[in-house]
């Protein structure tokens, strides 16, 4: 049976798992306790919300973007009711008043974010290349189609998960902040002059205006200047103001304006983004991008907050050249996310679908990122980062990721290939002899390739998590091993335990990994360290040495 529990200000009653819903009336609501703290969900286990009254806005605009295979409405029930499953989801999520947390085998909301922090700063990496990129409809002339969920990640990875983050960032300015030195003319009196050049010496003899008569027994009638005047005009005359020039140090510089200006720019971003949530200024499924952003909030208001900031006066031009923003710690964190930003909104091709990934926070969408950049981060290791990067097909206008495959060409024959279909009897390299297939990933040599496919599943051990390889899954790599041209071998990545390699008959007897199999490939958060690691680099180096003769 179920725990049932309940939440008065929404009139909503909760079961995990399988129960009976009570009879409740309006008097009954009274006797009742709200659930105060967070409720843990399995992954696999399905839930049962009822509404013993009119169902609240929030809900009911979110439904439409969380879709049906979540939540779907039970029919022939007098009072609206709902079976909930989370599916992929991760972490916590505000359900009608509920908190609700998705517990997952393998990869907890810790694992989750840890993953989604790695991508942004690949996605970072490869996004300062877009220009190279064919295919991709680039925006000189204005801004392309800007992601929220893309802009708030880049936020939220760089000034809240940073090091520094936007408070560390603010010190380091606030301990330096970039100055330079002015001249200016004043007019002032004679008393407060400590230094007069030939200039202003000239400015003031010219100034009959700025002399006065010197009273009887005045005490600067005996000065040397006094006495020289009276010589010469027969008058006790003496300056009494001058125009003198003064240096001094000032903030009012193009870097301290780029900086006003560009967290200025941030926290209108984030109100944008903040309207978009709508009320209580979070997701559905994702209730702390609301408190993140109230966090951003907070730390931008503080930056900002001295009279310093005062001086500075409207940004002109952005002075890209500049040495202080490019080297000086806290204004080269705050520019290279300014370029990041502004690269990341001038193509029309959103290369990964980040609406899954910040709102729906879609587990398996989000390994088979991880793991494409997990191989990519291993051949910029060896060859460098990508000289050409490609879209193979462009997407289609109506959809936000990309769709249709991504190849990054390293030179020497090597090429990266993601998401990538293998047409059907095509005389491309990439083929099929029977039906269109596309793995996740693809690794070629000249003509030999490599596939990987990411899975986010495996055969469980009890309640350990994932231990082994899901038998279809290997299956599948047999399909692709099969069907696709020159494929050198194919291997599930999962998150699990075992690794399972079967070299395939026509393997070498010194090649292991020539066939199928699955390999280990899981992040670490304790450690720091991917599991399987090793694996994936003794794979990759054996491929990319064992050329035909």
């Amino acid at each position: 049976m179920g725990e049932t529990f309940f939440c008065r200000a929404s009139r909503a009653v909760l079961i995990t798992g399988e129960g009976n819903f009570p009879g409740l009336d309006e008097n009954g609501w009274e006797t009742l306790e709200d659930c105060a703290g967070v409720i843990e969900i399995d992954e696999w286990q399905t839930a049962y919300l009822r509404f013993y009254g009119e169902e609240p806005a929030q809900f009911s605009r979110c439904l439409n973007a969380v879709g049906a295979g979540r939540f779907e409405r039970l029919p022939h029930h007098a009072l609206p009711t709902y079976r909930i499953n989370f599916q992929n989801h991760v972490g916590q999520s505000s359900l009608a008043g509920f908190r609700v947390k998705v517990v997952h085998r393998k990869i907890t909301e810790e694992h989750f974010n840890a993953m989604l922090d790695f991508l942004c700063d690949q996605y970072a990496t490869l996004i300062f290349s877009l220009r190279q990129i064919a295919g991709v409809h680039w925006r000189k002339d204005r801004a392309g189609r800007d992601n929220p969920y893309l802009q708030y990640l880049l936020i939220r990875r760089h000034l809240l998960h940073g090091r520094p983050d936007l408070d560390g960032i603010a010190v380091l300015v606030h301990r330096a902040m970039h100055e330079r030195m002015v001249s200016t003319v004043e007019e002032t009196s004679i008393d407060r002059v400590r230094d007069l050049d030939s200039a202003a010496a000239m400015t003031l003899l010219s100034r009959p205006a700025a002399w006065g008569r010197l009273e009887t027994g005045h005490p600067l009638k005996d000065t040397a200047l006094a006495r020289s005047v009276f010589q010469r005009a027969g008058r006790r005359l003496f300056p009494g103001r001058v125009r003198s020039r003064r240096r001094h140090a000032t903030v009012d510089t193009p870097e301290n304006r780029f900086v006003k200006f560009f967290l200025t720019r941030l926290e209108q971003r984030l109100a944008q983004i903040k309207a978009m949530l709508g009320e209580g200024g979070g997701t559905f499924l994702h209730p702390e991008m609301g408190d993140e952003i109230g966090r951003l909030e907070r730390c931008l208001d503080r930056f900002l907050d001295g009279p310093r900031w005062r001086e500075v006066g409207e940004l002109r031009h952005i002075p890209a050249r500049s040495t202080v923003l490019q080297r000086r710690a806290g204004y080269r964190e705050l520019f290279r996310l300014f370029a990041l930003l502004q690269q990341a909104s001038r193509h029309d091709a959103n290369l990964l679908d980040f609406t899954a990934l910040v709102e729906i926070k879609d587990a398996p969408l989000l390994y088979e990122y991880w793991c494409f950049f997990q191989v990519k981060q291993r051949l910029d290791a060896r060859f460098g980062l990508p000289r050409r990067a490609s879209i193979i097909a462009e997407a289609q206008p109506e959809e936000d990721a990309l769709r249709e495959g991504l190849r990054l060409d390293y030179g020497r024959g090597i090429a990266l290939y993601y998401n990538a279909t293998c047409a059907a009897r095509s005389s491309g390299r990439l083929s099929s002899y029977s039906n269109d297939l596309r793995p996740d990933i693809i690794l070629s040599d000249g003509d030999r390739l490599l596939i990987l496919d990411a899975k986010y599943r495996g055969e469980a051990s009890g309640d350990t998590g994932i231990e082994s390889p899901n038998p279809a899954d290997i299956d599948k790599m047999h399909t692709y091993r099969e069907a696709i041209r020159n494929v050198w071998g194919a291997f599930v990545l999962y998150p699990g335990e075992k690794p399972e390699i079967h070299p395939a008959f026509t393997a070498r007897g010194d090649s292991r990994y020539e066939g199928v199999g699955a390999l280990v490939l899981a992040p670490d958060i304790l450690s720091g360290e991917v599991d399987g690691s090793d694996e994936i680099e003794r794979l990759i180096s054996e491929f990319l040495e064992r050329r035909k003769s």
